[in-house]
């Protein structure tokens, strides 16, 4: 898992060198599954490609819950179904995007 959390440590600063604002906050104390990291980092990759790569900003928050903002785009997102029973929810906020990763059956919260 150690590995994984320093490959999306590598993605956040990556990010940065492209000139989006980016902040990870990543409680290493989380139980994560070395799968759902991936997923985390698949479910950034298609925000990103999605975005066509031109946000102002991006914050990734992990602990109980996974949660993207980004800012910057006036592109329309929609949640979608992801691999392993995961949706990513996606949110319109001031200015951006709030996407919840939730395991099939779990509620988001506004």
């Amino acid at each position: 898992m150690g590995d994984l959390a320093i490959s999306l440590q590598d993605i956040a600063k990556c990010m940065k060198n492209l000139g989006i604002r980016t902040s990870l906050d990543f409680c290493p104390t989380s139980n994560l599954e070395p799968e759902l990291i991936l997923l985390i980092m698949k479910a950034l990759e298609e925000i990103l490609e999605e975005a066509d790569f031109r946000l102002t900003s991006v914050a990734i928050q992990i602990s109980d819950t996974v949660c993207f903002e980004i800012t910057g785009t006036d592109r329309e997102f929609v949640p979608r179904f992801l691999e392993g029973g995961y949706r990513l929810q996606a949110e319109k906020v001031p200015a951006g995007y709030r996407f919840l990763l939730l395991k099939e059956g779990e509620v988001g919260q506004s």
